[in-house]
């Protein structure tokens, strides 16, 4: 680290510490700092510097002394091979500056250069991304192996305790159920009627996103997407598809856009009729009654009246629906 007229001093700092810098043999007290031009030591002496492009790596280096413990120092490495040496006293602090040191040379490296133009560079760039995204895929694939492996075994425990359970909730599914190839959209349509078939064994009705979530937990790994699902459910169980399979239960859009899971042959209009009473009820009621989310008996109130079947009442006491007599 040489004498430098400056020292970057309006720059702001990045990260700096308290220490000792080595100077011909002998170590003299000051503050490291590390700003995006450089690094810097200032003390009472004249100002000393690197700057950030002749700086090719900062690491911890630990200062053996005899009789003593070691002190716990950072070197920095210029490209003309020298090396400065810096007593730090703290090893949170060399640790931070080292690393706040190499990010700064990294985001440097990684800048623009002259290499970097026409189909060349384009090509190199395209390379180095790839082998990022390749890295990435691969550390991800081996976490999800390792996630695989131990959600099959909740999984197994899960079943355990279901199979020996005399409850009547769905717990866990048969993993047969919902085990089709995702990538097979009707594969997936058929296995996830099933599992509606299941689900709708103690309410009327579900909603899709309901649907979602028995399913991939009745799934337990490779779970599936949102999208999917909907898509195949669209497509194969839609009552206005004209690709809809012959499975047991089907699904139909409200008026406000969601979209209910319901067995074929049950008459869901007629099941809210039924629930609001000839004094009249709250959506809330209806909902408690269905054993559906309140939010849903709601959107089946409504859905209800825009066929005829009920009307409303908007009093002080809220939003009441009651069954349309005026029908002929």
């Amino acid at each position: 680290m040489e004498p430098v007229a400056h020292d970057w001093a309006a720059e702001a700092t990045i990260a700096e510490t308290p220490g000792k810098l080595e100077i011909d043999d002998d170590w003299v007290r000051g503050t490291l700092r590390l700003t995006a031009s450089g690094v810097s030591y200032t003390n009472d002496q004249p100002a000393r510097a690197m700057p950030l492009a002749t700086l090719l790596r900062v690491q911890p280096h630990d200062r053996r002394r005899r009789w003593k413990s070691a002190r716990p120092c950072v070197e920095l490495w210029a490209s003309n091979g020298k090396k400065s040496v810096f007593d730090c006293r703290d090893d949170g602090r060399r640790r931070a500056f080292a690393h706040a040191a190499q990010t700064l040379i990294a985001q440097r490296a990684t800048a623009f250069k002259p290499s970097d133009a026409g189909i060349g560079g384009l090509a190199r760039r395209r390379r180095l991304r790839r082998r990022r995204h390749e890295g990435l895929a691969e550390d991800t694939r081996e976490d999800l192996k390792a996630l695989a492996a131990r959600a099959g075994e909740v999984v197994s425990i899960l079943k355990r305790y279901g199979d020996a359970s005399t409850s009547q909730q769905f717990c866990v599914a048969d993993a047969e159920t919902a085990s089709a190839d995702t990538s097979d959209a009707r594969q997936l349509a058929a296995s996830a009627a099933k599992v509606a078939v299941r689900l709708l064994e103690r309410r009327p009705t579900c909603s899709l996103a309901d649907l979602w979530c028995a399913y991939n937990r009745a799934r337990g790994v490779a779970l599936v997407s949102p999208d999917d699902l909907a898509g195949a459910c669209a497509t194969y169980l839609a009552v206005e598809s004209p690709k809809r399979l012959n499975a047991p239960v089907a699904i139909r859009t409200l008026r406000s856009g969601v979209r209910i899971v319901y067995l074929v042959g049950d008459d869901v209009q007629q099941r809210v009729v039924d629930a609001v009473s000839i004094a009249g009820a709250s959506a809330p009621a209806v909902a408690r009654a269905l054993k559906v989310p309140a939010a849903l008996g709601l959107e089946h109130c409504l859905d209800a009246e825009a066929a005829g079947l009920l009307c409303r009442d908007a009093g002080p006491a809220g939003l009441a629906f009651f069954p349309n007599r005026f029908l002929v």
